[in-house]
């Protein structure tokens, strides 16, 4: 049993468990993988916060495109507008809506051209 992406997101900055762990092995199952996302999103909420000195970012879900960095326009923009992985995806006066976007390694080896 696993659940979307999207599912997983939405119960990662939600504290909302709908079903005991103890209701079945999968559910606890689950329920220590959700444990383990949101360990995560909170270790990734609070770097992103020391890399922009912003101590009023968040993690938030916006619609379309998942989750994004919520920041308040008078506190540390001006380090996140500056970095070229951080797009801009909602502005209001108050508050600023991010992606960011990490490169990973590729995962297939570089073919040289034959000659």
């Amino acid at each position: 049993m696993s659940l979307s992406l999207a599912a997983l997101v939405f119960l990662l900055l939600t504290d909302s468990y709908r079903l005991l762990s103890r209701f079945s092995p999968a559910i606890k199952e689950l329920h220590d993988e959700l444990r383990t996302l949101r360990d995560q999103a909170f270790k990734l909420q609070t770097d992103l916060r020391e890399r922009y000195s912003s101590k009023n970012l968040t993690l938030k879900v916006m619609p379309k495109i998942g989750a994004a960095a919520h920041i308040l326009s008078r506190d540390g923009v001006m380090k996140i507008e500056e970095d070229p992985s951080a797009h801009l995806y909602q502005k209001s006066n108050s508050t600023r809506a991010y992606v960011i976007r990490v490169r990973y390694p590729s995962p297939f080896p570089v073919v040289e051209k034959m000659r």
